[in-house]
């Protein structure tokens, strides 16, 4: 477990994330439909709280769905990329730092890919479980530890980064943390490079016993030779079309959680 000084270093500073063009345009497509979930769950809400907002995305695209929305981030550097039209929608603090001088509570609060980073996670959801309003829903993403991906690369799993990821969750480890007074709905979804990396670990995994039965002078014979795992028309178009068969039986690669907060 890292030390609570290891993590302030790690967050408080430069740490960030890399965001391309691709990954913008997927995130602001799930937003809109975690947005409308949860506005199906809880029409009344009007206000929304974004922990860990990043880049101010999602805080963007709910203040462009009509809600109140705010967020916090404490690393300073992506702060200082927050979108300038939204910046002064995100706070540079982290979430105890926000309830000190915070007495708001909130229709919606959004944690995505924040959950795996905490030392204490059930003590994280019940702060804020008191930011939420009665029939307000919290929404989760995260890293599904029950996923395919998961399953199939082993200790080569792609969210498996310590000291940053700390837990990792699945659907029933998940429902072991949530207070009782809540209903859940729980979905999952997949990249089509998630199914690339899958059908290539399978892959290496058979080459790998393969090899270790050569000879050394076999094992020489092959080095230098070309990878076949360079498949672009099965990435590009194959690929996305097979996808949505991860998410079958809650195994897609990323695990999302509305919560609801029932009196």
């Amino acid at each position: 477990m890292p030390s609570d000084s290891l993590l302030k270093k790690l967050y408080s500073g430069d740490y960030e994330f890399r965001v391309d063009s691709t990954s913008l345009r997927r995130f602001k497509e799930v937003a809109q439909k975690v947005i409308a979930r949860m506005k199906q769950l809880h029409p009344a809400g009007t206000t929304l709280f974004d922990v860990g907002a990043g880049y101010g995305t999602f805080v963007e695209v709910a203040t462009l769905n009509k809600l109140d929305a705010i967020g916090i981030e404490p690393s300073g550097s992506l702060h200082e990329a927050v979108n300038p039209k939204f910046k002064n929608r995100v706070l540079h603090t982290d979430l105890y730092g926000f309830i000190r001088s915070n007495k708001k509570k909130f229709d919606f609060i959004s944690l995505i890919h924040v959950i795996e980073h905490q030392k204490d996670p059930r003590k994280f959801l019940e702060v804020l479980f008191k930011l939420l309003k009665p029939e307000g829903v919290l929404y989760i993403e995260t890293p599904n530890s029950y996923s395919h991906l998961a399953i199939v690369e082993k200790e080569n799993y792609t969210f498996l980064t310590p000291p940053d990821h700390i837990h990792l969750f699945s659907k029933n480890s998940m429902a072991h943390i949530l207070p009782l007074y809540t209903e859940s709905v729980y979905k999952t979804y997949s990249y089509p490079e998630h199914l690339v990396g899958i059908l290539r670990a399978i892959k290496n995994a058979r080459y790998y016993k393969q090899d270790i039965r050569k000879s050394d002078t076999e094992k020489k014979l092959n080095r230098g030779v070309p990878s076949k795992n360079n498949l672009p028309f099965f990435d590009k178009h194959i690929a996305p079309l097979l996808t949505p068969l991860l998410n079958l039986g809650s195994r897609g690669s990323f695990l999302q959680v509305y919560i609801q907060k029932k009196n």
